[in-house]
Order: structure tokens, then sequence, then C-alpha cells
């Protein structure tokens, strides 16, 4: 009985090389685009984890607001920073934006366009700040900073005035200088 098997499948074989070949073939081209799946996940995943360490290194805590639990840092700051275990408190309110150059939209590189607060390196808990690179820092209400690729791309210069829209409405600032952002040194 074993051997009718082995000659049937055999012969099996021998009628269809071509779809064993197309087979083995599609089994391995199968099993590496799985394995290079993953492999990109897992570097990707690093790669963000390390940006996110090296930003909050030394940080003990963070809170983050959600739109499922909402919290004003400003009105939180206070309290926090007399709290006897805490060195350092620093809020920093980042929301996504629509940025608007002479009425037409900024169309950013992926990461979505945000509103980030300046704080300046010596008041900064984390390692990864903003380089001014020309003009001042803002200290006026509808002042702000632009990164300096936003500003080559559209033209926009220290002085110039550019509209935001955020979920309280639209706002018109005045760019007071160009920053770059500086990654952690490691």
């Amino acid at each position: 009985m074993n051997n009718i098997l082995v000659l049937l499948s055999w012969r099996n074989i021998q009628a269809n090389t071509s779809r064993l070949v197309l087979s083995i073939i599609a089994v391995i081209l199968g099993t590496s685009f799985v394995a290079g799946g993953f492999m990109l996940s897992a570097s990707l995943q690093k790669a963000f984890d390390d940006i996110i360490e090296g930003s909050y290194e030394g940080v003990d805590a963070v809170a983050t607001a959600t739109m499922e639990a909402p919290i004003v840092l400003s009105d939180m700051l206070p309290a926090i920073q007399q709290l006897p275990e805490v060195a350092v408190a620093q809020a920093i309110d980042q929301q996504p934006i629509a940025l608007l150059i002479d009425d037409s939209p900024v169309q950013s590189g992926g990461a979505g366009t945000w509103v980030i607060p300046y704080v300046p390196p010596e008041a900064s808990v984390s390692t990864s700040e903003f380089e001014l690179i020309e003009g001042n820092v803002p200290t006026q209400p509808d002042h702000g900073l632009l990164n300096t690729s936003t500003a080559e791309e559209y033209g926009v210069e220290v002085g110039d005035r550019v509209v935001i829209v955020d979920r309280t409405g639209r706002h018109t600032i005045t760019i007071d200088g160009l920053a770059e952002g500086r990654s952690p040194a490691r």
C-alpha cells in the first residue's frame, strides 16, 4: 500500500512540476513578506521608542490629555509645582492645527501640523528642544516661531503673519523667529 502511495505521489509531482515549483516559491515569498513586515514594525517601534525616551530622559512623570480625559495643564501647573516631591514641572500643551499661508493650507510631511509652546532650553524638563535660528523668541500672545523648512518652502520670513486654525477658531499670528527641532545628543 505504501509503495502505491509513493508511486502515485511521484507521478503526480512529475506531471505537475511547475505547480510544485510555484507552490514552493509562493510559500517562500509569503513567509518572507510576513517576516519583513514584522522586522519593519519592530524597527519603527524601536525608532519611536528611542525618540520618546530621548525626549523625556530624566522626566519622572508625563500627563497627557485625551478627548476622553481632557486636562487643562496651565490650571494644574501651580499645584503640581508646589508639591515637595517635584523639582521642576512644565506644561506643554500641544494641539493639532491647520496652518494657512496666504490662505493656502500648508501640507506637512505626514506627522500633522502642531502648535507647540516654546520653552527656553534652560527651563525645559525635556532634552529635546527647539533651537532659535533667526529672529527672537515670542514674548506676546498671537506671536510665534515657525520651523525653518516650512518657512523656506512657503517663503515665510520673520515679521510675516500666518493664520492658524485650531479647535477654538481662526487666529492670525506674527512670526517672530525661525527655529529647528533639536534631538537629544546620544
